[in-house]
């Protein structure tokens, strides 16, 4: 893996750190002072004269979600072609002052920011450098301590984006419930702003005096974004939400989104990590949790009711409590910053397509249309690659889901599952997984449904539907032309010294349940049966194998078989891009200055497996390692 020079991001005036190159320095400030100029639009001063007071520390936090939110759009994580983890993954190392140094100076909490981070939007890393002195004056003549809102009984803090989630969560609490509704709301654009306000309007007018809205402002000033996903900003949205049960005295807040869009399994390889949204996933939840709960000093909850929805059920819920007509004053789109005309929607990205399939399987496409869709895949022709991709990937990870048994996706699922499992509430591994399992199968299901009343209302032999529309693509079944396709196996060579045989036996039972699943093939010279020409047996599956292990150990180094022959055209195959070598450490040996020295080794870490105190832990690391390689040459 190549080496991430890291970005250098100074905020509240900060000195840059003497041990780190500047060559990609950052400087944020919300305040015109010291000489610094303002970049970053933060309504702090604002949003304290709305609750009255804010201690220091929540005071920090909001500004450093702020920050972290900024320095992200103003650094790209590159193209979408870049599949490779090394071309978009960033590594920041940020220094700001703080009002609170002694406790944000502490290990644990950097730790605990660092990791929360880190899962969320999958970068390589997160660092801070927090320095003392900063101070801004009282936001008005009511900013202390001594003045606090008086929380109302059943007071509940809700996020509210905009969004079909949040809106019918909160629709289904003020309709079953008694509470208070405290709404929180992150404003970085006008659009969203407007839909918001429309929305609240509207609930006021049904529910009168049940709400309270609070909205924080948080953008870049006078300077464009180079990163407009803006998925930093849940940590920011998280945070407000934070500081205002602490206002109300409450120790939870309330996330509505549902299920499928938590959990985001994998459409592709190349949303592994920062390409896949992680920003409501269970273990994000959790990692939130924690640094609150050490910011609050005792324990916040945050509380995800719609985990075991989906996109239709919350469709149902809107119709089911008579609000199907504010649908369409929601937005769900992560691409709003492209559009040019009326629309609210760019209908082409993930959560449009998620939506509009959602609308159709709940019987509610009749009121989520309107023209609020700047594209229209299934009656029109889809001419975005990028489009027709998520198109056809959604199609087949739903088909796939509806289908597989509850082992099938045990096994195929294992990698998601582990992120999942130790953040979930349930008495058993295996009811956890039948829950997400029903979830995912409900899900794929609803899809089929959806597809099935698309064809039913558009379908019209007597006004054919452009060729490169949706329904032609489903016509010609290009869903399972890819499926197909990625269901060849790929083959895996073990290039190893007959001395780590047991170790190398102990690695493909680690690799078994992908050999069961028909996802790789693998051969080592063992398997040369009786009569065989060994040596040629050995040229044939060396020069077909599209994965090259070399099994690392002094005994290999000093093969000649091994090092000479095996190891040098494995290095060529790999040269010329013809297949993929992988270096597997086993045992304790200088490898570095050999031809393989610079290609990616595993265990993570570089550590041999026999230094493990754990092997098993180590081969599990090699194998989810190789399983990342495979899907990866799957989709190229």
């Amino acid at each position: 893996m190549k080496d991430v020079s890291p970005h250098i991001v100074l905020c509240n005036g900060a000195e840059p750190p003497e041990q780190l190159a500047l060559s990609k320095l950052i400087k944020l400030e919300y305040q015109e002072s010291n000489g610094n100029k303002r970049n970053v639009k933060l309504a702090l001063p604002n949003f304290v004269l709305d609750v009255f007071h804010l201690p220091d520390r929540i005071l920090d936090l909001l500004e450093i979600a702020a920050y972290v939110l900024c320095a992200d759009r103003l650094t790209s994580r590159g193209s979408k072609g870049n599949l490779e983890y090394h071309s978009w993954s960033r590594l920041f190392y940020f220094t700001i002052k703080v009002r609170d140094f002694d406790f944000w100076n502490r290990h644990d909490v950097k730790e605990k920011l660092k990791e929360a981070l880190v899962f969320m939007f999958g970068d390589r890393g997160y660092h801070f450098s927090f320095k003392p002195g900063h101070s801004t004056p009282p936001a008005g003549l009511f900013d202390k301590e001594t003045f606090r809102i008086t929380p109302l009984e059943n007071t509940k803090v809700i996020l509210f984006s905009g969004g079909l989630d949040s809106l019918a969560g909160i629709v289904e609490r003020l309709h079953n419930s008694s509470d208070q509704l405290c709404l929180i709301s992150h404003r970085s654009a006008q659009g969203t702003a407007k839909t918001q306000n429309q929305l609240i309007k509207a609930l006021n007018e049904w529910y009168p005096n049940r709400i309270r809205y609070y909205k924080f402002g948080c953008s870049l000033h006078g300077t464009r974004a180079k990163e407009e996903t803006q998925r930093t900003r849940a940590f920011l949205f998280t945070s407000i939400a934070y500081a205002m049960a602490h206002v109300l005295s409450q120790s939870e807040i309330f996330v509505y989104e549902n299920g499928i869009t938590s959990i985001n399994f994998p459409k592709q390889q190349n949303q592994i990590n920062a390409r896949a949204s992680r920003t409501t996933h269970p273990k994000t939840m959790s990692l939130l949790e924690n640094l609150l709960s050490e910011i609050h000093e005792s324990k916040l909850k945050i509380i995800t009711p719609y985990f075991e929805k989906t996109k239709t059920d919350v469709f149902h819920v809107l119709d089911q409590f008579g609000k199907r007509d504010l649908i369409t004053s929601t937005v769900s789109c992560t691409q709003t910053f492209k559009l040019r005309s009326q629309a609210t929607h760019c209908g082409g990205c993930s959560q449009c397509v998620d939506r509009r399939f959602a609308a159709y399987a709940s019987a509610l496409d009749d009121v989520d249309e309107g023209g609020i869709y700047a594209s229209d895949f299934i009656q029109k022709s889809v001419v975005d690659n990028e489009v027709k991709t998520t198109l056809i990937d959604y199609v087949r990870q739903a088909k796939e889901l509806a289908s597989l048994k509850f082992e099938d996706f045990y096994y195929q699922m294992l990698g998601e599952l582990g992120d999942l499992i130790d953040y979930l509430p349930g008495s058993s591994e295996v009811e956890k997984i039948k829950r997400v399992w029903k979830l995912s199968k409900r899900h794929g299901e609803q899809v089929g449904r959806a597809i099935h009343r698309m064809r039913t209302i558009h379908d019209d032999p007597y006004h054919p539907l452009p060729e490169e529309s949706f329904l032609q693509m489903i016509a010609k079944r290009e869903y399972l032309m890819r499926s197909e396709s990625q269901s060849n196996s790929i083959e895996i060579f073990y290039s190893y010294s007959h001395k780590d045989e047991d170790l190398r036996q102990q690695l493909e039972n680690h690799l078994a349940i992908l050999k069961r699943l028909a996802v790789i093939t693998d051969w080592n010279y063992r398997k040369i049966s009786a009569g065989r020409e060994w040596e040629g047996e050995i040229d044939k599956h060396l020069n077909s194998a599209h994965v090259i292990l070399l099994l690392i150990s002094s005994d290999f180094m000093a093969s000649d078989y091994c090092y000479d022959v095996e190891m040098q055209r494995a290095m060529e195959r790999h040269d010329a891009g013809e297949a993929r070598v992988i270096p597997v450490i086993l045992r304790s040996v200088y490898w570095q200055g050999a031809p393989f020295g610079k290609l990616n080794a595993l265990p993570t870490g570089v550590e041999p497996v026999t230094l493990w105190a754990n092997q098993d832990a180590a081969f599990t690391d090699i194998a989810n390692g190789i399983r990342e390689v495979v899907q990866e040459l799957n989709q190229t």
